[in-house]
């Protein structure tokens, strides 16, 4: 049984592959994408391109039936701006 999952995330500074256990939780995968495109440590929230949903950092991967090679966009989280 495959437990891996593929996917692509889009930032602001560019696309890259990626691969994941399933059981990933979320917030792994945003800490993962922060470093890997050079990000300060910051609030970022994961979307699916597809959808536009916004997912929860404390779920894993699998909760969200991801299909390989799907995009996530990782966005800096707005803040109140106070």
């Amino acid at each position: 049984m495959e437990h891996d999952l593929k996917l692509f995330i889009q930032s602001p500074r560019g696309r890259k592959p990626f691969t994941f256990n399933k059981t990933t939780k979320v917030s792994e995968v945003i800490e993962a994408a922060r470093l890997a495109f050079g990000f300060e440590p910051g609030t970022f929230v994961l979307k699916r391109e597809r959808t536009g949903e916004t997912l929860a950092p404390d779920r894993p991967l699998v909760s969200y039936h991801l299909e390989d090679d799907e995009t996530l966009l990782l966005v800096p989280e707005m803040g109140s701006g106070v």
